[in-house]
């Protein structure tokens, strides 16, 4: 993870301040995907601990999904966490459970509280108390459309896969890719993930050289605010990288831009 900030009008930036981390899963049939984020205090300026992780799995009618935020709440989590009180005290970490089924969602957000927060490197400590410990939070219902994906990721992937198809057709099979579009839930939330464009490109492989590989544009909009955030991603076109990404940039902010890029 690279980092960049623009406190007045020149970028200053930072490599190597975080990690991200992608697993494909299969269970049972059934695809899944965990995404772990974030900043690694003993690298990042100031030590700042800003981390997430979000873990979803399909099922035949929608799906399941865990998410974990650590820090500010911003974007999806903050409107799937505007019914919760912040009233712990001590670090906290929100929890998010999600359920998606015939096109009925449920959302429950809680809060773990630590006497310190745990970074990225303390996942599997985190998920080992979540086995103990139940959210008492009733579930907020709401409706999704019928086709929609349980989270972003699955949403995404959906995307990536039908790119890297189109891309080995024809050019015209990428344009008529580039305009699909995707919906999604978020607790109890809908969205809706759509390709705003997308190109062939040749990029540096991890061991030298050069590959194929799609650079593409992406955009989230929330259903009920119509609020948009964009971001670009370019995957792989061959091999053990087809679909893979290599690159990510994010800037959520004018001020703020995150970069992830595949190691060796």
């Amino acid at each position: 993870m690279s980092g960049r900030i623009r406190p007045f009008l020149v970028w200053m930036g930072r490599d190597n301040v975080g990690l991200a981390r992608v697993t494909w899963r299969d269970e049972a049939g059934h695809r899944g995907y965990d995404l772990l984020i974030g900043t690694d205090p003993g690298r990042a300026p100031r030590g700042i601990n800003r981390w997430g992780f979000v873990s979803e799995q399909g099922t035949g009618e929608g799906g399941d999904l865990l998410a974990l935020m650590a820090g500010s709440v911003v974007g999806s989590f903050a409107e799937a966490n505007r019914d919760t009180a912040d009233t712990a005290s001590g670090a906290r970490l929100r929890v998010l459970r999600g359920r998606l089924a015939s096109g009925v969602t449920q959302g429950r957000v809680s809060q773990l509280v630590f006497p310190e927060l745990p970074s990225v490197h303390d996942l599997d400590e985190v998920l080992t108390r979540l086995d103990y410990e139940e959210a008492t939070a009733q579930p907020a219902v709401g409706r999704a459309a019928a086709d929609a994906r349980p989270g972003l990721l699955t949403a995404l992937a959906d995307l990536v896969e039908h790119l890297t198809a189109a891309a080995g057709r024809s050019d015209a099979a990428l344009s008529d890719a580039a305009r699909r579009r995707v919906a999604y839930v978020f607790g109890r939330e809908s969205y809706a993930l759509a390709l705003r464009s997308a190109q062939r490109a040749t990029v540096d492989g991890l061991a030298g050289g050069k590959i194929r590989a799609v650079e593409a544009e992406y955009e989230i909009v929330t259903a009920s605010t119509n609020a948009r955030t964009r971001f670009e991603m370019t995957t792989g076109l061959d091999g053990d990288l087809a679909g893979v990404p290599l690159s990510v940039r994010w800037q959520p902010r004018w001020w703020l831009e995150v970069g992830l890029h595949l190691e060796e």
